[in-house]
Formats: C-alpha cells, sequence, structure tokens
C-alpha cells in the first residue's frame, strides 16, 4: 500500500512541486518503514523444514540473507534524490 503511494506521488510531486505537507508524510512512512525492518531483523520468526524458528541469532541471519538488500533499497529517499538531481538540471520550457 505505501510502495503504491510511493509510486504515484514521486513522478507527481517531481513534475508539479514539493509540498511541506507531502514531505512530512513521505518522511513518516520512510521511518515506518526503518520500524519494520528493526522488528523483522530482530523478532519476525520464520518457518524453515517445518518447524518455526525462534532463535533470535538464526532469525537475523535469515533476515540478511534474504531481505535486507530490498528493505535497505525501499528505504531510500528517492523523492528527495531525484528533486537534487533533477534540480541541477533545470528544464527551460
Amino acid at each position: 500500500c505505501v510502495c503504491v503511494y510511493n509510486a504515484w506521488t514521486i513522478p507527481f510531486r517531481l513534475a508539479f512541486g514539493m509540498s511541506n505537507d507531502s514531505i512530512v508524510i513521505d518522511w513518516t512512512l520512510d521511518v515506518c518503514f526503518v520500524i519494520d525492518m528493526l522488528l523483522n531483523y530482530c523478532f519476525v520468526s520464520y518457518v524453515h523444514d517445518g518447524e518455526l524458528v525462534n532463535d533470535p541469532e538464526k532469525i537475523k541471519r535469515n533476515y540478511i540473507a534474504s531481505r535486507l538488500k530490498l528493505d535497505l533499497i525501499s528505504t531510500l529517499p528517492f523523492d528527495l534524490v531525484a528533486y537534487f538531481l533533477l534540480s541541477q538540471f533545470p528544464v527551460v520550457w
């Protein structure tokens, strides 16, 4: 749901400008993503060979091996990166 929000709003705001309200919403959602990453890293159990794994070290290793890269990429503030990159090359109409 949040990914769909980002997929629609980032290009829209880059094309039509950014408001302070949208920045607050984006940063709030980014903080929620980071909290979700920390909770997944520390506490989320998983099933391996039909058994529930509750060992924190195994959970951490599984998370690092499986989802950490994707979660890190998804938490990057692409809207700010694109805004700063595009502001260096102004478009002349």
